[in-house]
């Protein structure tokens, strides 16, 4: 019934899938080479990850002030950016490996975090009376898509390493922004 939604779960869904492939693999592969660190120290990243979260009120005004649709595009593409930016980490200075990871880790976060702030506002729009079942079928694709995405990345992970998983998330977040850029075919509310 509603375009506007099927898009907002279609891409909020991808970005999950990358999203969750990182976090799920991310512990083990700073256990091994070249980093050699334990699971205290990927939970650390938790907190570069956490601005992301305290970062949505700013996402949320930006999404009133520029429209739903400008926000996710540019959500996307900041994720799908550190997404494929993670796996340099490899090649940098020990000494700045662990900056790069933080940065990287913050960028996906705060794409993944304003895209989904931006989707909600986009969807509240369309029925103000039925703003819980939406926001529902919003988190019930992307979690969904969420648990796909950490299955598939232990699966790449095992077979080819971390570029891998960060290929799956990049291009995860590339179709994300793809299908915000491509043109609406029906009438949809303002910012769709």
């Amino acid at each position: 019934q509603h375009p506007a939604l099927r898009r907002a779960m279609v891409a909020q869904s991808l970005l999950g899938l990358g999203f969750s492939a990182v976090w799920s693999t991310l512990a083990i592969w700073l256990h091994g080479a070249p980093f050699h660190l334990g699971a205290g120290a990927a939970g650390a990243f938790g907190l570069a990850g956490a601005a992301g979260a305290v970062a949505a009120p700013v996402f949320g005004r930006l999404a009133d002030r520029h429209g739903s649709h400008a926000i996710t595009l540019l959500g996307a593409g900041i994720a799908a950016v550190s997404f494929a930016a993670m796996p340099l980490a490899l090649w940098l200075p020990p000494e700045l490996r662990m900056v790069w990871l933080a940065a990287t880790v913050l960028g996906f976060d705060l794409g993944f975090q304003s895209a989904l702030v931006a989707h909600q506002t986009l969807i509240y729009s369309i029925d103000p009376g039925a703003r819980s079942r939406l926001n529902a079928m919003l988190f019930v694709s992307m979690f969904s898509a969420m648990a796909l995405g950490a299955a598939l990345a232990s699966l790449l992970f095992a077979e080819w390493g971390w570029v891998a998983v960060s290929a799956q998330a990049t291009g995860a977040a590339l179709l994300a922004a793809l299908v915000r850029w491509l043109p609406v075919r029906s009438a949809a509310p303002q910012g769709a």
